[in-house]
């Protein structure tokens, strides 16, 4: 029971690739299974984080990887979405979400370095409430988008518009850029360390 919550983080890193192919594959049965996973991935990335504080099981691990794997199952998430026709989702909003999370994962690197470089023990950076909503909001629209690839092979109106889709996407991808500001402004006395140069012999 103790690896429960890393076996949640780390299966949204392996799903990611899996949802792709789901989705890519463009047939009724793998779209209905990429919904289950979009699902999974969904209430794992709640419960990965309830479950360690629950059993005080909160690790290292669980607090590095946890956002690894939320990116990369959202990132190829979302590139396989834009790749379908049936949606035409902008590649934009897209380019922003990324800058949004390379940034903050920089972020992570630049605490992580300057507490090495000082010998000082500190935890890695960990999620804001705004960027944890975020995730959920943003799992909540893969899911979203994928229910509406699924409901377009059967019969009736369609489930949502082209129009509808790419403002849920640009609203999606302006709500993750803002969220990235608190860590900014949060840390902004390490940044400005790590911006000065260091001397060399």
């Amino acid at each position: 029971m103790s690896g429960i919550p890393n076996a949640l983080t780390l299966s949204r890193l392996i799903l990611a690739p899996v949802f792709g192919l789901l989705i890519l594959d463009d047939r009724p049965w793998s779209l209905a299974l990429a919904c289950a996973v979009a699902l999974f991935a969904l209430i794992s990335d709640w419960m990965d984080g309830y479950l360690a504080r629950l059993w005080r099981q909160v690790s290292s691990f669980g607090i590095c990887f946890d956002p690894i794997a939320d990116k990369a199952f959202i990132i190829s998430a979302f590139v396989s979405l834009i790749c379908h026709p049936y949606l035409g989702l902008p590649l934009f909003p897209l380019v922003l979400i990324i800058v949004r999370e390379m940034g903050v994962s920089g972020l992570r690197i630049v605490i992580l370095t300057k507490a090495r470089s000082s010998l000082a023990e500190t935890r890695p950076l960990a999620a804001e409430r705004f960027g944890k909503i975020k995730s959920a909001v943003q799992f909540g629209v893969i899911l979203f988008f994928t229910f509406a690839l699924w409901g377009s092979y059967f019969e009736g109106p369609r489930m949502a518009s082209e129009e509808i889709c790419s403002v849920l996407f640009w609203a999606v991808a302006i709500m993750t850029l803002l969220s990235g500001l608190p860590y900014f402004w949060k840390h902004r006395t390490a940044l400005a360390r790590a911006w000065q140069s260091i001397p060399t012999d």
